[in-house]
């Protein structure tokens, strides 16, 4: 309406024809329920509707005005459409990639990094900016790109708040327990205009997953009960690291060439039977490869079942090209490599494609030895970069889009994860041999790979997505979150498996071939998280300190030359009789009762457990106030100390020692057990969660009493049930311990 009135009112046929033509456009707007002042409008800002519809707010003339209006507005379900309607911003909810490939992601300390993923991907919509530059999170990895690159569908219009024809078209991936599976559903936008869904069994599912429930997580490990607490970081239910997902490919497989052939056979009957597996019967060569050049071969087939559809693709057939080298997405058939047998794909996807490809880290140069020595002269297929590395190394494990062979390798977001399932099946087809046999952790920090267990010693290479050379002045940090294989530790430091070949003289090389025994490394404990444990790797848990001693000092003996010190009484003749004492007879009801002090019994008492046999009073809650705890025990005056120290005011912590008194004399003393206390400071904080993970996979050892206080449910042991029940007590979904 505003632009009409502020249009020059002269008076000729243009003008009259123009209003004349307005007046119907106002009337046909008005007629399809359209707000007339989005006629000016190039932006609006509107509510939307769970059954699809829009509900206008405002109209705005630049997209910057509409901006901050929508930042400043309580709404949930606002979004920022342009003229077209296209949602260009929004509150929450999904992203679905367009026609592009390529979206740009920045690593705070490496500088901006080119990721792709496919079209149609289902992304978490994060944020748009003041650019119109959307931000998405999909596998492991935030992203951004032109709000142009992708469709938005609001929260308001998803499952499950979407109605009508919209009621669960649109749904976000998310993780359930499956008859004791992790199962990761993952959501794909349909050409039919919604989304539908397929299921990867990554592994066991966590004890802290329910079976009837949707769990969210953004990065693959870190699981939440709604996408908005995912998105915010906030009411974690427990956190979980598929094992084959995150195992580096430096591994060895336990099964035998002919235990490899007989799943290979069992997939080949069983799986599109009008083609033959070219890798049928080559069990031997993908053992031979993994010796020689460093990638484990189950997980070798299991890639190549993956990119080649068990063998019998059209570039597997015609050109044995089982791992789909080069076959990029607009042209995969004509441009994918050509191999002249299934073996010798195996051999140079092993040697040149992942050991000095995706594997080659950028590593450091003894300056004392000669280039020579880093380089070799095989470069009959792929290269070596003289030693400053390969960009495609994000570490050595299957990885998702911001960690492993996933970055790079594939446009597929899910291509690791979908690797990590075929090799779970696998694993479980033939027995489970190789299922949780090598301790994984990640870096927590930029670190390094020493050749020794020593900061002293030579740097083998950098945890890190750029040439050290090239990032000069910035080596003193770096990304975080690279896999690590642990086989053992020595002091300060874990005894690893190193990313890139290692010789006999302990130095990083251009080798082509992969020393399992010669390729070992070191790296900082304090550097690293261990996300899987395995019983096969010989870490010791750290020992606890001894407490301090609270027994009084035994006072010095007395000098027998001090004159003034009179000298001890002779013992007494053993044959010199004594004379017998008066035996102690109990009182008689109506007897002094201060004689005597009352015993505490065992079980409730006000309300605390009260266990005289082991001396401990339990079923202290979180937050206890030691006033009000020392009102409770009427019959007594109770001092609390914290080892020798009176503790009058704050919270009853465990370890305490709680001590009884009647009329000035000791009754009894127990150590307290505060539920959930595992650190022993009064609180159940996040910290207590931490410290119990670290003693229920044995990496540090707890006392009697932070044992007690781990077990929240009382079942006589500290589990994953009760970090859970910590976590949600932590984050306010459980009222009490």
């Amino acid at each position: 309406m505003d632009l009409l009135y502020n249009i020059p009112m002269k008076k000729n046929v243009a003008n009259r024809a123009f209003f004349r033509l307005s007046a119907i456009i106002l009337v046909f707007m008005i007629f399809l329920g359209v707000s007339p002042v989005y006629a000016a409008a190039s932006y609006s800002l509107d509510k939307a509707m769970p059954n699809g519809g829009f509900v206008s707010i405002g109209g705005y003339d630049s997209y910057s005005r509409a901006y901050d209006a929508f930042l400043s507005s309580d709404e949930p379900d606002c979004v920022i459409r342009d003229f077209a309607g296209k949602i260009i911003a929004m509150k929450s909810g999904l992203a679905i990639a367009k026609g592009t490939y390529t979206l740009t992601f920045n690593n705070a300390y490496e500088g901006s990094i080119s990721g792709y993923i496919t079209k149609d991907s289902v992304c978490v919509y994060l944020s748009t900016d003041s650019s119109k530059k959307v931000t998405v999170s999909i596998s492991g990895l935030r992203a951004s790109a032109s709000a142009e690159n992708f469709t938005l569908i609001p929260s308001a219009q998803m499952y499950p708040k979407a109605t009508g024809s919209l009621a669960g078209d649109y749904q976000l991936d998310y993780y359930a327990n499956v008859g004791g599976k992790l199962v990761h559903y993952i959501s794909v936008y349909s050409s039919s205009g919604y989304t539908n869904f397929y299921g990867l069994t990554l592994d066991k599912a966590p004890d802290f997953m329910l079976g009837s429930t949707r769990y969210y997580s953004l990065n693959g490990y870190d699981y939440y009960e709604s996408i908005q607490d995912a998105i915010g970081e906030k009411k974690i239910i427990g956190t979980y690291y598929p094992y084959y997902k995150y195992l580096s490919f430096r591994t060895k497989t336990a099964y035998t060439p002919s235990e490899l052939n007989s799943y290979i056979a069992y997939k080949n009957s069983s799986v599109n039977t009008g083609y033959t597996c070219v890798y049928l019967g080559l069990g031997a060569s993908f053992i031979d490869s993994q010796n020689t050049y460093g990638a484990n071969a189950m997980l070798e087939i299991a890639f190549a079942n993956v990119e080649s559809g068990y063998g019998k693709s059209y570039i597997a057939r015609y050109k044995n090209n089982i791992f789909s080298v080069n076959a990029v997405d607009s042209s995969a058939a004509s441009s994918a490599d050509t191999y002249s047998t299934a073996t010798d794909a195996i051999r140079q996807h092993a040697k040149y494609t992942l050991s000095r490809g995706y594997f080659d880290a950028y590593f450091y140069v003894d300056s004392s030895l000669a280039a020579s020595y880093y380089n070799v002269s095989d470069r009959a297929s792929g290269w070596v970069n003289n030693y400053s590395g390969d960009s495609r190394y994000f570490g050595t494990c299957l990885g998702n889009k911001a960690l492993g062979i996933n970055v790079k390798y594939a446009s597929d977001p899910w291509h690791g994860e979908k690797i990590a399932a075929m090799a779970y099946q696998l694993d479980e087809y033939l027995g489970g041999k190789d299922y949780g046999a090598y301790t994984l952790g990640v870096t927590n920090k930029m670190t390094y790979a020493f050749s020794q267990p020593s900061a002293a010693s030579f740097k083998l290479y950098k945890y890190t997505t750029r040439d050290p050379k090239r990032s000069a002045g910035n080596l003193s940090y770096g990304p975080s979150g690279f896999n690590i294989l642990i086989l053992g530790e020595t002091g300060d430091y874990y005894k690893i498996q190193s990313d890139i070949p290692v010789n006999a003289e302990g130095r990083g090389c251009n080798s082509w071939d992969y020393n399992y025994e010669t390729s070992i490394a070191y790296v900082l404990k304090s550097d690293v998280d261990i996300i899987r444990l395995s019983p096969n790797t010989p870490l010791t848990p750290p020992s606890e300190p001894d407490p301090p001693s609270t027994e009084e000092p035994e006072d010095p003996p007395e000098n027998p030359l001090d004159p003034e010190v009179p000298p001890e009484e002779p013992p007494l003749d053993p044959e010199e009789p004594t004379e017998p004492t008066e035996p102690v007879t109990p009182p008689e009801s109506g007897d002094d009762p201060q004689e005597e002090v009352p015993a505490i019994p065992s079980g409730d008492y006000a309300p605390y457990k009260i266990d005289s046999d082991n001396g401990r009073i339990t079923n202290i809650a979180d937050g206890t106030d030691i006033e009000e705890f020392t009102a409770k025990f009427t019959d007594y005056s109770v001092s609390v100390k914290s080892g020798e120290t009176l503790i009058t005011k704050g919270y009853v912590a465990t370890a305490m020692t709680v001590i009884l008194q009647k009329e000035g004399e000791e009754a009894m003393s127990f150590t307290a057990v505060v539920k959930g206390d595992a650190n022993a400071d009064g609180r159940v904080t996040s910290t207590d969660v931490v410290l119990t993970m670290r003693y229920i996979v044995e990496l540090d050892k707890p006392g009697a009493e932070s044992a007690l206080a781990c077990d929240v449910n009382g079942d006589g042991k500290y589990t994953s049930t009760d970090v859970v029940l910590m976590r949600r007590y932590i984050v306010g979904l459980e009222e009490s311990l």
